[in-house]
């Protein structure tokens, strides 16, 4: 499977239909063709494998759909970085520039770890 499970369990019910397979051996022709990933999510469920071939196809569109949701907001997050993570790092002991001098005094930054609410002369960072 390579593409979305429901469209899998569509194009398998299709070719089920025309099979002379008991429903146990469809089923693991279906779980076969499910990627290992998946298999093991439906299979190491708490209530165990599915018993029917129908609890199969929406086990696997479910955690399938499920799987895909998670990556997209993974990605979306991947995007839009937060402001803090976006800003240079300070290194203990790195030597700022003149305008990064001025900047981090304007913001109240320290100037040893680019936090707030300190001085560098008392940083938590320094040790």
């Amino acid at each position: 499977m390579k593409d979305r499970a429901d469209e899998y369990v569509n194009r398998f019910r299709l070719i089920a239909m025309d099979m002379k397979y008991d429903d146990e051996a469809l089923m693991k022709f279906f779980r076969d063709g499910l990627l290992e990933s998946l298999q093991n999510k439906i299979m190491l469920r708490t209530d165990g494998a599915p018993k029917t071939l129908k609890d199969w196809y929406k086990l696997a569109v479910r955690y399938d759909n499920q799987y895909k949701l998670v990556m997209a907001n993974r990605k979306k997050r991947e995007l839009i970085k937060p402001k803090i993570a976006r800003e240079k790092e300070v290194t203990v002991g790195q030597m700022l520039s003149k305008s990064d001098r001025k900047d981090y005094m304007i913001a109240g930054k320290c100037f040893n770890c680019a936090k707030t609410g300190h001085l560098s002369q008392d940083c938590p960072a320094k040790g």
